[in-house]
Parts: C-alpha cells; sequence; structure tokens
C-alpha cells in the first residue's frame, strides 16, 4: 500500500515537499494509532490501494472534497465515456496530489477533480469570475490555463512552476 503524508501546521502556509512523502507500507490492521489530528483517506485500486494520511490540527475545507473527487474519478473504468476513453493513470494522480500539496495552503477554495479521456485529469477552479484549470495528460507535461473574467487577464504555464499556480489560488479565493 503506498502511502503519502501531509502534515498542515499554520492557515496560509502553502505545504511543501517536506510535508509530502510517499512511501510503500502495509494496510494497519488496526487504525486506533490513528488520533483526532489524523485523516486517512484510502484509495483502492485494482493493483493495490494508496492511503493518504493528512495530519493537521485543523483539517483545510478543501482537502476531503478533493480527495473524495479522486475517489470517484479512480472508481472509473475503460470506457467511462463510452467513446473509449482510458482508465484515469494512478500515477497521474499521485503527480495532481503532488502539486496540490505544493500550492494549496489551509484556506485554498475547493477545486473540482475532472477526468479526462486519455487517461488524465484536471483540477478546476471557477470562483470570482476567475478560471484556473491544471490540466495532467498522459502524454504531456502538466499544464495551468488561467483567465481573469473581470479584466480579460490571462496566463499559461507549465504546472511545476508552482509558485505561479499559488499565487494564482490566492487569487481565487
Amino acid at each position: 500500500m503506498a502511502a503519502t503524508a501531509i502534515q498542515m501546521l499554520r492557515p496560509g502556509r502553502t505545504l511543501t515537499e517536506v510535508d509530502c512523502a510517499l512511501r510503500w507500507e502495509y494496510p494497519r490492521s488496526n487504525s486506533a494509532a490513528f488520533t483526532s489530528v489524523f485523516k486517512s483517506f484510502v484509495f483502492p485500486s485494482r493493483r493495490s490501494s494508496a492511503r493518504i494520511v493528512v495530519t493537521a490540527d485543523q483539517l483545510p475545507d478543501w482537502v476531503a472534497p478533493t480527495i473524495d473527487g479522486f475517489l470517484s474519478i479512480q472508481a472509473l473504468d475503460e470506457n467511462w465515456d463510452t467513446y473509449g476513453s482510458r482508465r484515469i493513470s494512478e500515477d497521474v494522480m499521485r503527480q495532481a496530489l503532488s502539486i496540490l500539496t505544493q500550492i494549496m495552503s489551509l484556506s485554498s477554495p475547493v477545486p473540482s477533480v475532472v477526468p479526462m479521456s486519455d487517461g488524465g485529469l484536471q483540477i478546476e477552479w471557477h470562483k470570482n469570475r476567475r478560471d484556473l484549470e491544471v490540466a495532467f495528460s498522459i502524454d504531456a507535461s502538466p499544464t495551468y490555463s488561467y483567465l481573469n473574467r473581470a479584466t480579460g487577464q490571462s496566463k499559461e504555464g507549465f504546472a511545476t512552476d508552482v509558485l505561479a499556480l499559488a499565487m494564482l489560488i490566492g487569487e481565487i479565493a
């Protein structure tokens, strides 16, 4: 079982690579070891399971709905759109979660998690006349597209530019 541990400490703080570590471990037979500061989410899969463990003084409002979005698209089978779509890639989901842990703060707005027919996914925010979409395609590097509908300002770039993404999410909030 793969586990991603995310530790969140204070409001307004962006998570960093140090806060998120991917490791392989066996499932625990007893979850009594978890206290109220831990929240565990399990990604079941045909090959294995991934467990995301979030530790926080306060669980951010965006975490549970975002993980639920990942769980929903992870459950989709091949041809989920009846047009030959591929099953959503576990590697893409891990990549998207890794980027999220780097760009989201405790007060970030909840994104939508949307499947893509190539087996990728898109994370989207549409709020306050601003749109931010981060696409994780199977065959390309992850990219983002931002539009401020009030001013007409737009930006595009690679999702690896986590500073730019964190600033754009801050503008949406």
